[in-house]
């Protein structure tokens, strides 16, 4: 159903588990998604828009699931402590649905990637770090705060020495 067919909307993910972070590729034919099934946080996928067959896709802890902007790869994060793995997992289609192992795409020591995205050439990511300090005080509290920088890819290359493609 789209959202101005007037309907009334029907659930697409409907069990006794937690099901979040859902995740749909360009051609809307698959939903990726976490889930606690199994007990613990994992990727799962199904069909969509009628949910028919089931896929586990992380096959062991994940979350933060992303589609590649050409829908052949989903890529999810395994949480750890304090070294965070990003994942990636092919998908072919034809002739019928092939999950593959995942593949190891890079760690970043974060101790909890929960906002990133690809960049739509599908080469490339952002991952948003909060930076913790110590207060003035030795006795305060630690403060988070954030750093954003604008055009990080200009000044990444103007750092490098690296001419745009």
């Amino acid at each position: 159903m789209t959202a101005d067919s007037g309907g009334a909307p029907v659930p697409h993910l409907q069990s006794p588990f937690n099901e979040w972070e859902p995740q749909l590729p360009p051609d809307r034919t698959l939903l990726a998604f976490t889930s606690n099934e199994t007990g613990a946080d994992q990727v799962w996928m199904r069909d969509y828009p009628v949910p028919q067959r089931k896929w586990n896709i992380s096959r062991g802890p994940g979350r933060a699931v992303r589609w590649s902007p050409d829908g052949r790869f989903v890529y999810f994060w395994r949480i750890g402590t304090p070294i965070d793995t990003l994942f990636r997992v092919r998908i072919d289609r034809t002739p019928a649905v092939v999950v593959h192992p995942p593949e190891l795409v890079t760690t970043i020591a974060t101790n909890s990637v929960q906002n990133w995205d690809l960049h739509p050439d599908g080469r490339r990511f952002v991952v948003a770090i909060p930076v913790i300090e110590a207060a003035a005080p030795a006795a305060a509290a630690p403060q988070s705060r954030y750093l954003i920088l604008e055009n990080w890819f200009g000044e990444l290359r103007r750092l490098t020495g690296t001419k745009p493609q």
